[in-house]
């Protein structure tokens, strides 16, 4: 697996990005991002992660969030992995588009695509990443504790870490200058 935990440079890439529109009421909302063609599980995972963070940013009302992702999140998916995502929905046909549903129906699309295994280096990556002289601190501590979160996210028994644990991984990823 690729490392999660230090991606903040997004490679520029050819790739399109996608305005993507949709209206719930009389309420209209707006986000753009691109579409997601790799099932590398560092990429999926930061697709998803991207698309719930930006839908969720946007929404205002609560009782638009629910059909607001899962209206939005299969239309950021290439034709292969759309074809994933509607196995699962179709699964779940009879369920409400809740936002706690979204989220277990983005669990069990990452899961399709990771292992205990990913889970397992996810977790040892946290505790042995050293922080980039580029990255400011805080947004190192904020994508620490963010990733910490969707541990449980990934299949697998691997705990996250505690919150010592957390602060120690922290301190020993600072530069010794």
């Amino acid at each position: 697996m690729a490392n999660i935990v230090i991606p903040y440079q997004v490679h520029e890439t050819d790739d399109y990005v996608e305005t993507i529109k949709w209206s719930h009421g009389n309420t209209k909302y707006e986000i753009h991002t691109k579409l997601l063609n790799s099932i590398e599980l560092k990429d999926l995972l930061m697709h998803c992660l991207d698309v719930h963070n930006k839908v969720n940013t946007v929404i205002s009302t609560e009782n638009h969030r629910g059909p607001s992702l899962h209206r939005v999140f299969p239309r950021t998916l290439s034709l292969i992995l759309r074809a994933v995502w509607d196995q699962l929905i179709t699964e779940a046909a009879a369920e409400e588009e809740s936002a706690e549903q979204f989220k277990q129906r983005l669990r069990e699309f990452i899961a399709a695509h990771a292992t205990a295994e990913d889970r397992y280096n996810l977790v040892q990556q946290m505790r042995t990443s050293k922080k980039p002289r580029a990255i400011p601190v805080q947004a190192f501590w904020y994508r620490t504790r963010e990733l910490n979160t969707y541990i449980t996210w990934l299949p697998g028994n691997e705990p996250s870490l505690t919150e010592p644990q957390q602060k120690q991984a922290f301190y020993n990823a600072m530069p010794s200058k």
